[in-house]
């Protein structure tokens, strides 16, 4: 078997030199979503580069606390909504929306740091009273492959068919799945399967890792969506990069790299493919959804939370859909789902108040740091790939319950040290330091 540990990096130089580089990356590769994605209001003008370039430098006085700080959930959390943030905060300066841009990059700023203190320096692990056995551990990857499959196999008799990433829109429309099996649709992709993935890939167990993968896949078929395509593209793609990094620069990359392939792909790609599915989806839109968010709810009431399931039947509620319902309503660009600080934040409790909710949010994240704190830091990266992703793009409520990152703290909290170390060598059982 192959030498798996990662390469260390000593000291934050390494981590810290990479978020700087990404951020400028970035910015670059909003200006060029600017020039072919208009009509979703992203907008550039040089006359304002330089405010948005301040803008930047001081948002870029945040990365030090990223880069210090220990590896953890929180860790990979914190760094993919920072960098969102830091995204809203450039595209504001441009931004032709109606609302207090300055109050709102104020705001914003102010969130991300409120919502990094807990979660990058609660890491204080719970007392571990109980885990699985090694052959409970065992049943509970084969239980979670027998779910994940059976969830797969319900979906594909409401429709199955292999479809271009143009048309799943129309797809999708057509499906209406029971609630029970949305849960279970999201907690397999987000939660389970990853969850898999890395404790096969930590045991050297390749063929059952790419099995997950595989299961990962089949389910773009029959759910049309673009993360169940690109989920085991993704979790390989981090998987290989643990191979040769330590967890931090690995996280770091997983932004670094597919942001320059889609801005080397930009005029070469005449199908847009490559740059409008990294550059604009994945990594763009987080950051817009905060400049729609806050235009709406500048004008429209807050929510106060009735979003969130548990508590519509005790919080008067103005909306009668969805969030994501209702931003669609009001600026026709699809269903516009976002990550807390958009939805947690701006809807539930305005601009002033967004810290305090972002605070506890990161209160909330930092539980995972705590059930995890035992386990191994690139098993921790590669079991909560997708739900990493999911909270660029969800409020945490949902990500937490829907996506299953409350399953996923559970997991971590009873997995033995032994089933996620990773092996050296083939007939070596050492195990590998957890941090």
């Amino acid at each position: 078997m192959l030498d798996i540990a990662p390469k260390e990096v000593r000291g934050p130089l390494g981590p810290l030199a990479l978020i700087l580089l990404y951020l400028v990356a970035f910015c670059v590769s909003l200006m060029l979503v600017a020039q072919r994605y208009a009509e979703f209001h992203f907008y550039f003008d040089e006359r304002l580069i330089e405010n948005a370039v301040v803008g930047l430098v001081f948002v870029g006085t945040v990365a030090p606390l990223v880069a210090f700080a220990e590896f953890t959930f929180g860790w990979i959390a914190g760094l993919y909504l920072y960098v969102t943030v830091a995204g809203f905060i450039w595209l504001s300066f441009f931004s032709t929306l109606h609302y207090d841009h300055s109050a709102a990059r104020i705001s914003a700023a102010t969130s991300i740091v409120a919502f990094l203190l807990p979660a990058l320096l609660i890491t204080k692990p719970f007392k571990q009273g109980l885990s699985f056995s090694k052959l409970w551990h065992d049943r509970i990857l084969l239980l979670i492959f027998i779910v994940a499959t059976l969830t797969m196999v319900a979906c594909a008799t409401y429709g199955f068919e292999i479809v271009g990433i143009q048309d799943i829109e129309v797809k999708r429309a057509g499906l209406n799945y029971p609630t029970s099996l949305n849960y279970l649709i999201n907690i397999s992709i987000s939660a389970l399967l990853p969850y898999a993935f890395a404790c096969y890939f930590a045991q050297g167990r390749y063929g059952r890792a790419v099995l997950a993968a595989g299961i990962l896949l089949a389910f773009y078929p029959v759910t049309f969506t673009k993360t169940a395509l690109v989920a085991p593209f993704w979790i390989i793609f981090l998987a290989v990069l643990t191979h040769w990094f330590e967890a931090r620069i690995s996280a770091l990359l997983s932004l670094l790299l597919p942001t320059l392939v889609g801005l080397i792909a930009f005029n070469i790609d005449t199908s847009n493919l490559i740059f409008g599915t990294i550059n604009f989806r994945m990594f763009a839109v987080p950051s817009s959804a905060m400049d729609h968010y806050n235009q709406f709810f500048s004008a429209q009431p807050l929510t106060y939370f009735c979003q969130i399931g548990l508590l519509r039947d005790w919080v008067s509620c103005p909306y009668s859909q969805q969030l994501s319902g209702v931003m669609a309503d009001a600026f026709h660009l699809g269903n516009y789902n976002a990550s807390l600080f958009a939805t947690e934040g701006i809807a539930s409790v305005g601009l002033n108040y967004a810290p305090i909710s972002a605070f506890l949010c990161g209160i909330a994240i930092a539980m995972g740091n705590r059930c995890s704190a035992s386990l191994p830091a690139n098993f921790i990266l590669l079991s909560s790939s997708l739900l990493a992703l999911a909270l660029l793009n969800t409020p945490l409520s949902t990500t937490l319950v829907t996506h299953g990152g409350l399953i996923l703290f559970f997991l971590w909290y009873m997995t033995p040290t032994k089933a996620a170390s990773m092996r050296k060598k083939e007939n070596d059982s050492t195990l590998q330091a957890g941090h």
